[in-house]
């Protein structure tokens, strides 16, 4: 048996087949208790996320982390500058969804810190 944390197991399996793997994780969305804002936010994500498809924003809307493996680095990243918040300041925090990019075995970019994905000693340089 090998027991990983989330951080662990993020950096195993894209380091065990060489490939990049972003994690989003509705923060924000899931906490909003008003029906109305709770519809908007969702509707912002479906125009942006649905026409992808691969009904990727059907697994946001009904779970906290989603896994989505991308064929590049650089195709993650441009996904994310397209479709996702960049900074958690810059926004409405109700509308904020982390992403974390892992590439070959090694946290990559997001926009948020990995400390919400340990429970090992936090590092300011993962």
């Amino acid at each position: 048996m090998i027991v990983h944390d989330f951080l662990e197991f993020a950096r195993h399996i894209t380091a065990k087949d060489q490939s990049t793997v972003m994690i989003l994780r509705t923060v924000g969305p899931d906490g909003v208790t008003d029906a109305q804002k709770a519809n908007e936010i969702y509707s912002a994500y479906h125009l942006n996320l649905e026409p992808l498809g691969e009904g990727l924003f059907d697994k946001l809307l009904y779970n906290e982390f989603v896994f989505v493996h991308f064929d590049s680095e650089q195709e993650a990243y441009d996904f994310a500058l397209e479709n996702l918040p960049m900074n958690k300041n810059n926004i409405d925090s109700d509308y904020f969804v982390q992403f974390y990019i892992f590439h070959d075995g090694e946290f990559s970019y997001g926009n948020n810190s990995v400390k919400g994905l340990t429970e090992l000693p936090y590092s300011s340089n993962p």
